[in-house]
């Protein structure tokens, strides 16, 4: 593989890393699970309740979720 190689796929790399972004994250400010439940003192599983019956606006981020506060 020659350098020329290597840089065009540094370029496609990069290219289409930039195309993941999160404009809703970039914009308003989400919490992880623990800060939500300590901003409105409840337990795990209120809050999960409230994220099923969607009482709370949530985002899926890998394993986790992120909850932006009424």
């Amino acid at each position: 593989m020659t350098d020329k190689d290597l840089q065009l796929i540094r370029d496609l790399i990069e290219e289409a890393i930039s195309e993941f972004h999160c404009p809703p994250c970039e914009e308003e400010e989400w919490l992880t699970t623990k800060q939500t439940m300590k901003a409105l003192s409840i337990s795990e599983p209120t809050l999960r309740g409230m994220r099923r019956r969607g009482e709370i606006r949530s985002m899926r981020v890998g394993q986790g979720y992120r909850y932006q506060l009424p």
